[in-house]
């Protein structure tokens, strides 16, 4: 399981990290912990992080598609970033 952790503090802005959760570990009352794909933070590009896709392209390759939307406001951007996803 992919899950995007998103975070935003007046002081240190816009944060989103990757992990990735093996399905096996999801269980009652279990405390998740998940390996850290990765971690978004400027000066990297980030905004409001708000989708996230996996597909597999054209040579079998996984890959991670995270998007960010300006919801209609001059302070927030729309930024598209697109990664290979490591394999287990």
């Amino acid at each position: 399981m992919l899950l995007l952790l998103r975070s935003y503090s007046p002081l240190r802005g816009v944060r989103a990290r990757l992990l990735r959760i093996d399905l096996a570990a999801i269980l009652p009352d279990a405390v998740l912990k998940g390996d850290e794909l990765a971690r978004l933070e400027p000066p990297l590009m980030v905004d409001n992080m708000e989708a996230l896709a996996v597909h597999v392209d054209t040579v079998g390759q996984w890959m991670i598609t995270i998007i960010s939307d300006d919801n209609f406001s001059p302070l927030q951007r729309t930024i598209l970033l697109r990664y290979k996803m490591p394999q287990p």
